[in-house]
């Protein structure tokens, strides 16, 4: 039975202990799933906390790390409507991204286009599809609607503010250093907003004449979703994304209530609504080929580099999408 390089987690723990690069068993691909070469794969915050047994779901030791893959279909299963040759992008299900092969659900694969680098292609999916959620969840978000975006630099708030913008909306980008707020402005954004300052909420109520957000994207959590309700306007949507500063915020009800706010959070990789993720793949493909969205690529490190790349990953300090090269000619 032919094996694959992987970068395998043997135990629940810190990264740096617990994953090692060694050989797995290469799957066959099942109905309606193709097995794709990984040629590069994104680096996400949420994979440190799979590995450390602290997110959602806690998958069967041993397994392979990674949720974001780019790379060619070389094999495809019975009913797939792929085709061998073809260049994808995808969130794998959860974990199983770094490795020299894997699996995608057809109804994950985004075809990316042939200008784009395959770390480009990585850079993809996973902040794109967060990307176009949160701003669909905000029920009834028309041109000239404020949109604001916590963590404006990294890769789901660049997707963040590359779609809004193609929605006519404008956007107030939130960053902590000023090569940040410039990243985010040179991608469309209309207004930026130092993350440093304590009450950058009262910028957002001076910048929109005292109404607030109909929109705020927050990947970051804990008090920065706290101090959102006060920049968001009536019947505003908080889109919670994520939560970069390590803990979940415990929202004041009362917010909420007096102002007909609504909290929606974004979390697709178990979605079964096929449908949805279906229109919002043609929509990006069709955004991807026309040129409209261009991943921004940060760090790139090696396949050996497994540890190192998660760990930048959690900083937060990079700028894009972090990279781990898996297969290159």
């Amino acid at each position: 039975m032919s094996t694959m390089q992987a970068l395998l987690a043997t135990a629940f723990g810190e990264p740096s202990e617990v994953l090692t690069l060694g050989e797995a068993v290469i799957p066959s691909p099942p109905p309606r799933a193709a097995l794709v070469r990984v040629r590069a794969a994104g680096v996400n915050f949420a994979d440190a906390m799979l590995v450390r047994g602290s997110y959602q779901v806690k998958p069967s030791l041993p397994f392979i790390a990674g949720a974001e893959i780019a790379g060619e279909v070389v094999a495809c299963g019975e009913h797939s409507t792929l085709h061998i040759g073809e260049r994808v992008a995808a969130q794998v299900l959860g974990f199983g991204a770094y490795a020299e092969y894997t699996i995608v659900e057809d109804r994950r694969a985004i075809r990316v286009p042939a200008a784009w680098s395959w770390s480009e292609a990585a850079a993809f999916p996973i902040a794109a599809i967060t990307a176009e959620l949160a701003l669909r969840a905000a029920d009834g978000l028309q041109s000239g609607d404020v949109v604001v975006i916590h963590g404006a630099a990294g890769a789901v708030g660049l997707a963040a503010v590359e779609l809004a913008k193609l929605r006519g909306c404008r956007v107030v980008a939130l960053a902590r250093t000023p090569e940040r707020r410039a990243l985010a402005r040179s991608r469309g954004a209309d207004h930026e907003i130092d993350a440093n300052i304590a009450d950058w909420w009262k910028e957002v109520l001076r910048i929109t004449a005292g109404t607030g957000a109909q929109a705020i994207i927050d990947p970051v959590g804990g008090e920065t979703s706290v101090l959102s309700l006060r920049a968001l306007a009536w019947r505003g949507t908080l889109c919670l994304v994520g939560f970069a500063s390590g803990a979940p915020a415990k929202l004041p009800a009362n917010h909420l209530l007096v102002k007909a706010q609504s909290a929606r959070g974004i979390y697709w990789a178990y979605d079964r609504d096929d449908a949805r993720l279906e229109d919002i793949q043609q929509h990006l493909e069709r955004f991807a080929s026309s040129g409209h969205l261009q991943p921004i690529v940060g760090r790139e490190y090696s396949f050996a580099q497994g540890v190192e790349a998660i760990r930048d990953a959690e900083s937060g300090r990079s700028r894009g999408k972090i990279i781990l090269r898996v297969s290159e000619d």
